[in-house]
């Protein structure tokens, strides 16, 4: 079995655009995660128009809207046997704060938005490109701190054992 990568660092609206666009298999249940400062969610996917129960400790249960929660949660998940979309908010990437890894059996990613890939990955298409290290997911440790962008760079994102060889050709292919 064969499995696909796909990853980019998206603003809000990219995210929103992705959701709103993502194919899974019809046949499969779509499920999602959700977390944030002050709760989590754990549910069906009820479609980016649809709402959730937020969870929180020490208070009642509410329900939220998906358009008005997206904007504050930290971190996410959309999970089904065939694939996940993760997310999580990282400020140290700027105008583009969302580190966003899809990695599954085939892309759900139809009609897909510009967005950049990230950062210390090789730009997509070019012609001879050898295999990069690209920080995705995780906390780094000293033996990754000189594969993606020297130490600056180091200190500001992070990743270990998730670390491995990809090829261009999938750099910045989710929302991209």
């Amino acid at each position: 079995m064969s499995a696909i990568v796909e990853a980019a660092d998206l603003d809000q609206a990219g995210l929103t655009d992705l959701l709103a666009k993502l194919t899974p298999p019809e046949s499969e249940p779509l499920r999602l995660w959700l977390e944030g400062p002050d709760g989590w969610a754990l549910a069906y996917w009820p479609g980016l128009d649809g709402r959730v129960f937020w969870y929180g400790s020490g208070r009642e249960l509410i329900g939220r809207s998906l358009v008005d929660l997206l904007p504050t949660v930290l971190a996410g998940r959309l999970f089904a046997p065939s694939g996940e979309l993760r997310w999580r908010r990282l400020p140290v990437l700027g105008e583009r704060p969302l580190r966003t890894v899809f990695l599954g059996r085939q892309s759900w990613a139809a009609g897909r938005s510009a967005a950049a890939p990230p950062r210390g990955t090789a730009g997509a298409g070019n012609a001879g490109e050898k295999p990069e290290y690209a920080l995705l997911w995780g906390l780094q440790n000293r033996a990754d701190a000189g594969r993606v962008g020297g130490a600056a760079h180091s200190a500001s994102l992070s990743l270990s054992g998730a670390c491995g060889p990809r090829r261009a050709r999938s750099a910045g292919s989710v929302g991209g």
